[in-house]
């Protein structure tokens, strides 16, 4: 009895509610020395505990207590199903608050929306809804996002719906919460309560309107235009809260209600994409809640950083002000408070920084006075931290940052980064390789290249850069190949659809792109749109390399769809009124093969994926001069009747000869 005394008085124990046997349990689960006798404790438990619910006539206090057991079961990991249905038992025949909040905590544990057990808790949960006792209806609405489906909805939403007027704060919170999930999941069926969100904006609870505030992030995510009449509402909002106008309940180390200015920015933020109007209405008061957070602490950095990116997602022009703004007065750019958490020796300030920077868009990386040499030393400074996480968004960055005149030096670093990771580490390693040969990237730096070089660029270059792209097993992985192809028809088809950029293209990168396309026709979905677009090109540009090109590219595009469209053949017939003989005999040649497809596909030579395929601009050819590959023609043609080949003896300096 003695050595009972320290456990039975344990102040844990007679302050927990739960009964001894309960906080054995956990006790000798936490003082188990391995995973072994943990497992064997837990086992033990479980195998007791299904006997005893296996009994008949259990009282509600024991059912509660063997719940409890169950419930830590579950968090340690371990399959209770057994238990599930008298988890629902408990919470449908529970007497006291307590009971109720157990078998309700169990069911959400235990159960999900498609659960075959959830459908019977809805009467249970209806009648929670209706009671008096708010205590009651807190329980049934903190179960309900756990257990109810869109099927279950349209059964309690009139109970939940007279909810949003209760007089107790906590329930509306609670019932805007469980809206929320709804909304989610079902939106449509949510969606014709939003006349009465709106009045809640008006409330003067600080809970209530964090909770109808998460309702509209997602409203305005998925459809601003239609909420733009409440931005000055949204707008008032956060004026008064940064007036302070909440209780200071809601302040945290010295920043209003930091978690509703968050909302708020992030709202106004929404409502900022693409709509220049409401952009100036709304950066002013963005700026002033980052203004006003500057020099707080914690939840500040977080409110900081939600103000950048607000800012970032407002329209081009107003975001083009912020970024050249002068910065010869300390801080005047809203976008210098980033480089000050880049500077920060607390690598979790620095990794915000690194994350602000992410979500403004690289193209404003080169404007303003807010971005230099130091941002960039400083990223690349956190290459060499041992943060595992500070590095790879590091990393992101600098793959971001990439262009024509630091392509070598960041490729260079990455290349660092790669040797310097743990081979254990397959992802990052993955991750890295991918990033040095992107698909995307290589095609954009090729198109710029060769729009940067002109027309200097020769012939033989063109279709090195096509053996490059087209040739099959060029590469490590058949998917890598597909998706290099694949964004090459992407992008090259881009460059000819419009008539004026082709126009501003140089013939090489213009032969280029009609090579790649004739080549790899089959990687797009878009053939007809394609092989349309090449013969209008046929018929707006007058050198004659360039219509030869795109005719041959045409041959090999219809080879392959097997259908020659009017609109091509018509641009074709067109181009024989050329001056050029070799125009009019590619045209000659093309109306002949496109009448005979069957004999075109015997001609072209498509990029096929067998392992016959040859590249059709290797310069590697073997002339027979013997003309051996004629034997078997001429053999057929005497067994058929004609006549072998005399050659005519030719005599010089001789008239009668030559007479005969």
């Amino acid at each position: 009895m003695t050595s009972q005394l320290p456990t039975l008085l344990n102040t844990n124990y007679l302050t927990s509610g739960h009964s001894r046997g309960f906080f054995e349990f956990v006790s000798r689960v936490a003082d188990a020395k391995n995973n072994q006798e943990e497992e064997r404790y837990v086992t033990e438990e479980l195998y007791a505990l299904k006997q005893k619910l296996a009994q008949p006539d259990i009282s509600l206090s024991k059912m509660k207590d063997y719940i409890n057991r169950l419930i830590f079961c579950e968090i340690l990991g371990h399959d209770v199903n057994f238990g599930h249905i008298y988890a629902l038992k408990l919470a449908q025949s529970a007497k006291t608050l307590s009971e109720k909040r157990v078998g309700y905590l169990a069911c959400s544990l235990f159960m999900t929306q498609k659960h075959e057990l959830s459908i019977m808790l809805i009467n249970t949960i209806q009648k929670d809804l209706n009671s008096r006792n708010y205590h009651d209806v807190c329980a049934a609405l903190g179960v309900m996002s756990h257990v109810v489906d869109s099927e279950m909805i349209p059964a309690i939403l009139k109970p939940l719906q007279e909810k949003l007027t209760h007089h107790m704060e906590v329930v509306r919170k609670k019932t805007l919460i469980v809206f929320h999930h709804f909304y989610q999941s079902s939106p449509d069926l949510i969606l014709h309560l939003e006349p009465q969100f709106r009045d809640i904006l008006k409330s003067h609870d600080p809970a209530v309107l964090g909770a109808v505030l998460c309702l509209y992030v997602d409203f305005v995510r998925d459809n601003p235009s239609q909420f733009r009449d409440l931005v000055p509402i949204f707008i008032n909002i956060l004026e008064q809260v940064l007036d302070r106008w909440l209780v200071r309940t809601y302040d945290y180390h010295g920043i209003p209600a930091p978690w509703i200015q968050i909302q708020l920015v992030e709202i106004l933020g929404l409502f900022g994409r693409d709509d220049e109007m409401i952009s100036e209405m709304v950066c002013p008061i963005i700026i002033q809640a980052l203004r006003r957070s500057e020099q707080g602490v914690d939840a500040a950095y977080a409110v900081i950083f939600e103000c950048i990116r607000a800012l970032s997602r407002l329209s081009t022009p107003t975001f083009s002000k912020i970024v050249n703004q002068s910065s010869s007065i300390t801080d005047d750019n809203p976008l210098n408070v980033i480089t000050r958490f880049l500077k920060s020796k607390n690598l979790n300030l620095k990794y915000i920084g690194l994350l602000a920077i992410s979500e403004i868009d690289p193209k404003w990386w080169v404007e303003g006075d807010w971005w230099g040499e130091e941002q960039m030393t400083v990223i690349v400074e956190c290459l060499d931290e041992k943060d595992e996480t500070l590095k790879r968004k590091a990393l992101d960055l600098l793959y971001k940052m990439i262009n024509s005149q630091n392509v070598t030096v960041v490729v260079d670093r990455i290349m660092e980064a790669l040797k310097a990771t743990s081979f254990n580490d397959k992802f990052l390693r993955r991750q890295l390789i991918e990033r040095i040969v992107d698909s995307n990237w290589m095609i954009s730096t090729l198109i710029k290249t060769f729009h940067a070089a002109g027309d200097v660029v020769d012939e033989s270059l063109e279709d090195r850069v096509v053996m490059m792209i087209t040739q099959k097993g060029s590469y490590e992985t058949v998917a890598w190949e597909q998706n290099l192809r694949k964004c090459a028809v992407y992008e090259f088809s881009k460059l000819i659809e419009n008539k004026e950029i082709v126009k501003e293209l140089p013939n090489s990168l213009l032969i280029l792109a009609i090579k790649i396309l004739g080549e790899l026709i089959k990687y797009t979905d878009n053939q007809d749109i394609v092989i349309s677009r090449l013969s209008d090109c046929l018929l707006e540009t007058n050198v004659t390399e360039i219509q030869i090109q795109i005719m041959n590219s045409l041959l090999k595009c219809i080879s392959l769809t097997k259908n020659c469209p009017k609109n091509v053949k018509v641009a074709v017939i067109k181009c024989r009124t050329h001056n050029s003989f070799e125009i009019k005999q590619c045209c000659n040649e093309f109306i002949i093969l496109t009448d005979n497809l069957a004999l075109l596909e015997k001609i072209v030579i498509s990029n096929t994926e067998n392992d016959n395929w040859k590249n059709p601009f290797n310069d590697s050819f073997i002339i027979d001069d013997s003309l051996l590959f004629l034997d078997d023609y001429v053999k057929e043609s005497i067994e058929n009747g004609g006549r072998s080949y005399s050659p005519v003896p030719i005599i010089r300096n001789s008239s009668e000869s030559s007479a005969k």
